[in-house]
């Protein structure tokens, strides 16, 4: 990868090398709840069928878009990385609000 400029696609798999395979079952409901009609997409995708990278970046899709979302990847990532952050700054706000 070059050091001043990354493709879509190193942008992608630079995410994935740094990021884990958390688990947030609690977000994903957060999510549901704010969009019940909407399926939750992984925007780093999956290792494998079952094992899918962290669940805390991820946008609530139609199905229509999720389909159109696999077919670029890493450009559909790089598009929707502040969606994903403006989600997680609201479930920690909800979570704060809790207290």
């Amino acid at each position: 990868m070059s050091d001043e400029f990354w493709t879509p696609k190193e942008y992608h798999q630079k995410f994935r090398n740094e990021i884990s395979f958390e688990r947030a079952p609690e977000y994903h409901e957060y999510l549901h709840d704010l969009s019940p009609k909407m399926v939750l997409h992984h925007l780093l995708g999956s290792a494998s069928k079952r094992l899918k990278y962290t669940d805390y970046l991820v946008v609530p899709l139609t199905i229509e878009d999720h389909e159109k979302a696999h077919k670029n990847t890493a450009l559909f990532f790089m598009l929707n990385l502040p969606t994903a952050i403006k989600l997680l700054i609201g479930y920690v706000q909800y979570l704060e609000n809790k207290k």
